[in-house]
């Protein structure tokens, strides 16, 4: 009997949209969050702060909320990228760590954004990534699902959007494209996405595959699956 699929949470995405079934197997136990995950939350609160308060110098504990010390060097970058975000913003608000839940058939796609403001008729979606992994910018499902959430919450406000910007912010790791990477979609693609989600979710109540690819570096069904132990 197939598991009913209640929920994904978006920054999983990109893992189901390239194995649906991985959901199917026996996972291992949640290990709790790694070191680079806690450092990324604790730099995220406080950038988080900074535009809410709306300065450089935010009035913030010495630890975020998951206890992760917050240091200079990570205050040195959240700056960095506060001063971008403003730029863009162009003075319009800026909403930060919003949920924007959406349902995709019967299952909820779940998701808190960094970053989002709406700039004339176009939706920007921003992600301060703190890690040394490279994470790019373009087919980026996580920031995917965070504009169609955002999108449809839009919606429910009477704002109408045509295109969408996602923004990744990775000050510390080398990628040539630099240090912030832009990629530039419009509403319909935007829509042709969502499309791809429900119909993904679909495949996987009707059998769906599993398949082996970049997403399965970070799997929980890793060493449960026959796919990537033949691999």
């Amino acid at each position: 009997m197939t598991p009913d699929l209640k929920e994904i949470r978006c920054s999983s995405l990109h893992r189901f949209m390239t194995c649906v079934d991985h959901l199917k197997l026996h996972l291992r136990e949640p290990q709790g969050d790694s070191e680079p995950a806690r450092e990324g939350t604790a730099i995220g609160e406080y950038l988080s702060e900074m535009i809410r308060q709306g300065t450089e110098t935010p009035n913030f504990g010495v630890n975020a909320t998951n206890g992760y010390f917050v240091n200079d060097d990570m205050k040195f970058y959240a700056r960095e990228t506060y001063r971008d975000v403003l730029a863009s913003a162009q003075g319009n608000q800026i909403e930060t760590e919003e949920r924007i839940d959406w349902m995709a058939d019967s299952t909820t796609i779940r998701g808190q954004f960094d970053i989002s403001f709406v700039v004339g008729n176009t939706l920007h979606v921003e992600d301060l990534k703190y890690g040394w992994g490279i994470v790019d910018v373009k087919q980026n499902w996580q920031l995917i699902g965070y504009a169609i959430g955002q999108h449809k919450r839009l919606l429910t406000k009477g704002i109408y959007i045509d295109n969408v910007v996602f923004r990744i912010h990775q000050p510390r790791a080398y990628h040539p494209e630099g240090p912030i990477r832009t990629w530039t979609i419009t509403k319909d693609e935007l829509i042709g996405y969502y499309h791809q989600v429900v119909a993904q979710v679909r495949a996987y109540h009707s059998g769906g595959a599993l398949v082996t690819g970049s997403a399965c570096k970070y799997c929980d069904a890793a060493a449960a699956c026959p796919a990537l132990n033949k691999a």
